[in-house]
């Protein structure tokens, strides 16, 4: 499988010597000029006092994490100290009269209930139905992701992205429906003649506990799955819808094509409620009135802490990637838009192309002119790696069909997964920052907007490197018009008649170990088909499917004594049709 490459920084960070850079020197500068001003002054234990200020001077040397060291942190504490850390839903700001949350924020509203509107501009939203990525060839997951490719080259220089992941209930409602619905035209046959009383009776059994099945997950022990999202934001409308309707047939209309879906009203309400917390019932927007539903999404309790961030009592980590593994695979972002009880929003911008390339030709520059100044070997073969990314990626823009695009990767994930999601991050070779004291701005930049204010860790990634982050991965089995059957990772719900690209027929193989519940496992799906009105016919040599068919108040033809009659494999039914559509001869 072909590997893609993240380039390394296009914005050179200087350094002066061995990883001093010019904030060091500053920093050392005060603490030296410190040292003197104490050792000349005529203070009591003047020598004392400045050997002490030198001490402390050269602890605020000593690394936190990759990207920041103690004076660093202390700076950030101090800023963090300044902002406003409290925001209320039922407060009132005195100064603006506007409620204190919608200083955090930003969207006014919902209009013609299919724009978020922030006032300045506007955002749509495209849901996008997972695949199983991991089930198809080679070929055609590169064909997935150049579809991907494909429907990000939409967007224009004027106009701004979100790849977003939430986690939410899944509502069932439509199953419970759905269930109804077999059991009305069971009791039509029954009306028509073409079912018996017991026959009816002998299947409302199953309806009911499967009924019940759904409704327990439905209402009470809720299940909570991803679902991924493409939001974009423009100041004109029309453009924003042209660019939305774009996508959205790009993604269906393709050789391995993808659910893509405009999202109006109130599973746009739902979307953004997501954003900030699972815990909700989106079946309240029944009794919502529309001009509500903005409000309705808004969190009552917003606090932000120097580590974490709390939104209605839920505790939450922010981790913001600072650093990228070199080269990729197809669906690079698996790794990270998987875990568990996390958010994720990877912001994206395109640059002009220009532009572009004069921001990748001055970071060569400033590269070449690095390398020549280091000496530390080690170093040295670092920025000729990144030197060489640099070359391949003005390459890529000046012989390829690519475009640049700023990238920044946000997670945000609940108190219990923040061990999870470090040990993934580092497991796969990203570096990340959890934002000490920047938690107001890594929940701005994270935020359902086009706002990103986290600049120092944006990345420059080509079109194509970037469709193959491709995250929209999941092993749920949920078919529309299927029945429940017991859990995999989710509830599964299968329908055994289903026909698209993949599923071309319903060929079903249960294999398993003497004892592993094969038997039972086919008599579940067999009462299910049944109960569906399915024609059930089964080959039982040795009578072991008899009770069932009692059971579902059945026919048992007795072929080897044929008292009942016989049956003749070999005779010839004209009134088949072939596979082709025509009679058989």
């Amino acid at each position: 499988m072909a590997k893609k490459f993240i380039p390394r920084k296009t914005k050179v960070k200087m350094e002066f010597f061995k990883g001093i850079t010019l904030t060091d020197i500053l920093v050392a500068a005060i603490g030296v000029g410190g040292f003197f001003f104490f050792a000349i002054s005529n203070l009591p234990y003047h020598w004392y006092l400045a050997l002490g200020w030198l001490s402390i001077c050269a602890m605020l040397f000593m690394p936190v994490d990759e990207e920041l060291k103690l004076y660093g942190c202390l700076g950030l504490m101090i800023r963090f100290i300044a902002f406003k850390k409290k925001y209320n839903k039922s407060e009132v700001n005195k100064k603006t009269g506007k409620l204190q949350i919608k200083e955090i924020i930003p969207y006014e509203g919902l209009f013609k209930e299919k724009f978020i509107d922030y006032k300045d501009y506007f955002g749509m939203v495209v849901e996008i139905k997972p695949i199983e990525f991991g089930l198809l060839g080679e070929h055609k997951q590169d064909m997935a992701v150049k579809t991907f490719a494909n429907a990000l080259r939409r967007l224009n220089v004027d106009q701004s992205a979100s790849i977003i992941k939430t986690n939410k209930a899944i509502i069932f409602d439509d199953y419970v429906q759905a269930e109804d619905k077999k059991y009305d035209n069971l009791m039509e046959l029954q009306y028509e003649g073409e079912m018996t009383d017991e026959e009816i009776q002998a299947r409302a059994d199953v309806f009911e506990a499967r009924v019940s099945s759904i409704e327990h997950i439905n209402r009470e022990d809720k299940i909570f799955r991803d679902y991924f999202y493409i939001v974009v934001y423009d100041k004109d409308k029309e453009v924003l819808e042209s660019t939305i309707d774009g996508i959205v047939n790009t993604l269906g209309n393709s050789v391995v094509p993808m659910v893509a879906t405009k999202l109006t009203g109130k599973n746009l309400a739902a979307f953004m409620k997501s954003n900030y917390g699972k815990n909700f019932d989106e079946r309240d927007l029944e009794s919502t009135p529309v001009e509500q539903f903005a409000n309705w999404t808004i969190p009552e309790n917003i606090n932000f802490k120097t580590t974490k961030t709390i939104i209605d009592k839920q505790a939450y980590r922010s981790f913001t990637i600072t650093d990228y593994p070199l080269e990729v695979p197809n669906a690079w972002g698996a790794h990270f838009f998987l875990l568990n009880l996390t958010n994720v929003v990877v912001n994206l911008k395109p640059m002009p192309k220009g532009p572009a390339e004069k921001k990748i030709d001055r970071a060569i520059v400033e590269m070449e002119a690095k390398i020549a100044n280091t000496y530390k070997r080690s170093k040295k073969l670092d920025s000729q790696q990144q030197l060489q990314s640099m070359k391949d990626l003005l390459q890529l823009l000046k012989a390829n069909n690519e475009q640049l695009f700023e990238v920044n990767t946000h997670l945000f994930c609940e108190e219990a997964a923040k061990k999870e999601v470090r040990a993934i991050l580092r497991q796969n070779g990203y570096k990340y920052s959890e934002m000490f004291g920047r938690q107001v701005d890594a929940f701005i930049s994270r935020n359902l907007s086009a706002l990103d204010t986290v600049k120092q860790t944006k990345r420059d990634i080509p079109t194509t490197t970037l469709a193959s982050i491709f995250p929209f991965i999941s092993g749920a089995l949920l078919d529309e018009k299927g029945f429940y059957i017991g859990y995999n990772e989710y509830p599964v719900f299968v329908d055994f008649f289903k026909r698209d690209r993949e599923r071309a027929n319903s060929n079903v193989m249960i294999i398993g170990k003497s004892g592993g519940g094969k038997s039972y496992a086919t008599k579940t799906l067999l009462t299910n088909l049944a109960c569906d009105n399915t024609k059930v016919f089964v080959l039982d040599p040795e009578d072991e499917y008899t009770p069932l068919a009692y059971n579902m108040k059945g026919k048992v033809m007795d072929v080897g004594s044929s008292l009942s009659g016989r049956f003749n494999p070999f005779h010839i039914m004209t009134t088949l049709e072939s596979d082709e559509g025509g009679a058989d001869d």
